[in-house]
């Protein structure tokens, strides 16, 4: 199945990294060898086109296709002749950014040594206008892998002065990425395709709301626990689930009323097609997927529970049966079913309670904010936040970009793992090593780890530290017993008035971190099952490797170089960011990743 927060290497890849693995490591170096090792250099190309001014201009490496390449002095292709060195890059960095790499970004940095010529690459100062940059090795045989390709449009550019009237300039490219879902929520259809009526009003399915509201009304005479076309009906009072409601108030409906709740799959199909129809053509090819081979989840175990938080927000099929006068659970086979098999589209909505998000998006503020967010992505934000909380954590929903298709979009669970997927192990310090540089750095945040240190301290009893596996202090410690008791109140309830400024984390907030530390540092009891489920915890790997392209954000690597308390845990490293930097006829491939506990 399709993930991308746990996936495979792509082969490509490999064979280029197993073929430097079988070159450094080789007593009897072949042709193939000897010219990764000693013929490889990096090459790199970039063009840049306007489409409203025409205008279109193009740049090299100077060096990176060797003689072929015409060096920096070829006559013809400077204004100023050959005496003077023509326009050249001197350094590409193309970089993934944002939530799950989705937005990706290149600085191409080249060098121009006069007026003339700055002026005939115009096309890299536009904005807008359409960026091309190519890269790779040049005579490097299979281990040089396949060339790069990044294309976006400029968004920023600078130029400076060169103590001999040149200039030293940067273009910043930007690839549409996830942005393309600032998009209004809500909109309507473009001005030239709206459908009116007769009174000249634009008709009620022409946004989200308008077709959620069409929906709705056809399953009108649903009966309790069906789903007919994605769309299904609870009958239950208002008041019974609420979380957010007293059962004091009078206010609160009592009597039983039919609840209408529309699958995950169905809505985003319904945002997909309102989104292109109120962008005219211009996002004609825009895919959002969230279907059974996407919108995978870890399904609940027989001997597990789930219920919803709040049935007025979701409902998850198969989980939530009560039995008795009121019954939130669906009896539609083919969603519990599905639920029960792990696919998160099946999840069901409750209309009413989208409509409501809608409508406050586009009259609410968020703090410190002078204008709404209505946007598409802040709807599904609040759509996810409210299954990641209902689901009691365990389903952490999110829309993430194909790393392989700017305009293709995946609703994700990133809890999610395929067990079968086996990571690529990046060797280093060893004879076949292909990497740099690898660094192993912890992150975790400073107020857990002062969390975690409450009761380490037994300076008052003279006993040995517990640690940071210990959530409990010294017995006979009685600041450290206050400062615990202090921390297990309710944040509401604590006095941040106090000398100690403001109180922080509950020690309840550091019980995941603890729980993960001691999978770490404990062996695994021996009648204990394992979760298919990745854990983070707060150690980050980096490398840096001779250049390769094909690493994507989620990528699975691991490396042969780990100290020994992690080789004996099952850990896996998952790729957040990618790096490239090709510059001075080098190349070279950073990796950035996150440590998933996988038993």
């Amino acid at each position: 199945m399709e993930t991308i927060f746990y996936t495979q290497v792509d082969g490509g890849v490999v064979g280029a990294l197993n073929a430097r693995k079988a070159h450094y490591g080789a007593t009897s170096r072949t042709s193939d060898a000897h010219a990764w090792l000693t013929r490889k250099m990096a090459w790199a190309s970039a063009s840049a086109h306007h489409k409203l001014s025409n205008r279109g201009a193009s740049l090299k490496l100077p060096t990176g296709g060797g003689i072929s390449g015409g060096g920096l002095y070829e006559p013809g292709q400077s204004s100023a002749g050959k005496w003077l060195p023509k326009p050249h890059i001197t350094s590409v960095k193309i970089y993934n950014e944002g939530d799950f790499g989705s937005i990706k970004k290149c600085e191409l940095a080249f060098t121009v040594y006069n007026l003339v010529d700055l002026n005939a690459a115009q096309a890299f100062f536009d904005l807008s206008a359409d960026l091309t940059v190519n890269y790779g090795w040049n005579q490097a045989g299979g281990a040089g892998g396949k060339s790069g390709y990044f294309k976006g449009i400029v968004y920023n550019f600078t130029y400076q002065v060169t103590p001999i009237g040149g200039f030293d300039c940067m273009c910043y490219g930007m690839s549409k990425g996830i942005a393309i879902l600032s998009t209004h929520a809500n909109a309507a259809a473009a001005s030239a395709a709206k459908v009116t009526d007769a009174l000249n009003d634009t008709i009620i399915g022409n946004s989200l709301t308008g077709q959620l509201t069409i929906a709705q009304a056809k399953a009108k005479d649903l009966a309790h626990g069906l789903i007919a076309n994605h769309i299904g009906c609870l009958v239950f009072p208002s008041s019974y689930g609420a979380a957010e409601a007293s059962t004091e108030s009078t206010d609160i409906e009592s009597t039983d009323t039919p609840h209408f709740y529309i699958s995950l799959q169905y809505l985003i199909i319904l945002l997909k097609d309102r989104l292109r129809a109120a962008s005219g053509k211009a996002l004609d090819d825009l895919e959002i997927l969230c279907d059974a081979n996407v919108t995978k989840v870890n399904p609940v175990t027989d001997n597990a529970k789930l219920v919803s938080g709040n049935f007025l927000e979701v409902v998850f099929p198969g989980y939530g049966k009560y039995g008795g006068e009121h019954d939130y659970g669906f009896s539609d086979g083919g969603f519990i079913g599905a639920m029960g098999k792990g696919d998160a589209s099946a999840i069901m909505i409750n209309i009413d309670w989208i409509t409501k998000q809608i409508s406050d998006m586009g009259s609410k503020k968020d703090d410190n904010q002078k204008s709404t967010d209505s946007s598409t992505s802040k709807l599904l934000g609040i759509i996810f936040d409210s299954i990641y909380k209902n689901s009691g954590t365990r389903f952490k929903l999110s829309i993430v970009q194909n790393p392989k298709k700017e305009t293709e979009f995946w609703i994700q669970d990133t809890n999610y793992i395929d067990d079968k997927i086996t990571p690529y192990v990046i060797s280093a310090v060893v004879n076949n090593s292909i990497a740099r540089s690898i660094s192993l750095q912890a992150k975790i945040p400073s107020a857990m780890a002062a969390t975690a240190f409450i009761g380490t301290d037994s300076s008052a009893t003279g006993k040995a530290n517990y640690g940071a596996l210990s959530n409990e202090p010294a017995k006979t410690d009685p600041t450290a017993m206050q400062d615990l008791e202090e921390a297990k109140k309710p944040m509401d309830a604590k006095d941040t008035k106090s000398d100690k400024g403001p109180a922080g984390p509950t020690s309840a907030h550091v019980s995941a971190l603890q729980e993960a530390l001691k999978r770490v540092y404990t062996e695994q009891n021996s009648g204990s099952s394992n979760s298919n489920e990745a854990i983070p915890f707060p150690i980050d790997f980096s490398c840096t490797l001779d250049g390769i392209e094909g690493f994507v954000f989620g990528n699975v690597i691991s490396t042969n170089y780990l100290p020994t308390v992690y080789q004996k845990t099952k850990i896996a490293f998952t790729i957040t960011k990618v790096e490239h930097t090709i510059s001075a006829n080098d190349w070279t491939t950073s990796l950035q990743t996150i440590c998933r506990l996988l038993s």
